[in-house]
């Protein structure tokens, strides 16, 4: 893995990419991850919740997938929901109210790379399955630094390839072959469905998250590969 971060994804082109798939978004994705993807995010939450932080940032919010149950297990804390995607936190918008918890959330449009927060705004910063879609991930990571108070938590969660040369061979065919025609199949957006898969494999090879993680600033630094390495947490601290 490089441990430089060049250039990502336009910035423009994976908005209004995401702004299209928004409405078949999470069945499209909980079917294509067989429904696995729900319990890494539960592990995210259920840490963020054992920690009772005052302030939490979900950025990369996305439909709220996070966002949601932040807002369920801590109902004295303040959550804010950002993303620069307006169709994907316009979903966010719709499952907060179903619930009633849209008062407890503030929702946010922003640029990761250029955060609309003071310096010392978050306790806790969440940020899964948004990072590979940076078009400059050590910036965004600057940005969380200075947006973050000292004794902060941050975790990302991102995809990975798996270390097992099996499970290595079969998540590649898997995602290179089955997801793409599923996942353009079913919500009618084939160019969408052939990125996500590719764009995993193009971020592990340019992105090494832990060492950005440092190099922003921050201590403590662990990664932890879920399911074999299809996932990662990493985990920092702003000290």
């Amino acid at each position: 893995m490089n441990n430089t971060s060049p250039q990502g994804p336009d910035k423009r082109a994976v908005n209004q990419m995401f702004d299209t798939i928004a409405p078949s978004y999470d069945p499209i994705n909980t079917l294509l991850s067989f429904g696995i993807d729900r319990s890494w995010r539960r592990r995210v939450v259920g840490r963020v919740v054992a920690e009772r932080p005052r302030r939490v940032l979900d950025l990369a919010a996305g439909t709220g997938e996070i966002t949601l149950p932040l807002a369920k297990g801590l109902p004295e804390s303040r959550i804010t929901a950002a993303d620069l995607s307006e169709g994907m936190l316009s979903v966010a918008r719709r499952k907060l109210a179903s619930k009633g918890l849209e008062q407890r959330v503030d929702i946010v449009v922003a640029d990761a790379e250029a955060l609309p927060f003071d310096d010392e705004s978050f306790d806790s910063v969440t940020l899964v399955f948004g990072i590979r879609n940076f078009t400059a991930p050590a910036t965004a990571l600057a940005e969380l630094y200075r947006t973050t108070t000292h004794g902060a938590v941050v975790r990302i969660m991102e995809f990975g390839m798996p270390q097992s040369k099996i499970l290595g061979a079969l998540y590649r065919f898997y995602s290179r072959w089955v997801m793409p025609f599923v996942g353009g199949l079913l919500s009618g957006k084939w160019r969408a469905y052939r990125y996500l898969p590719t764009s995993i494999a193009a971020f592990e090879r340019r992105v090494d998250v832990a060492r950005l993680l440092s190099e922003a600033g921050f201590a403590e630094v662990t990664t932890e590969n879920l399911s074999g390495g299809i996932a990662k947490l990493y985990t920092a601290h702003k000290l």
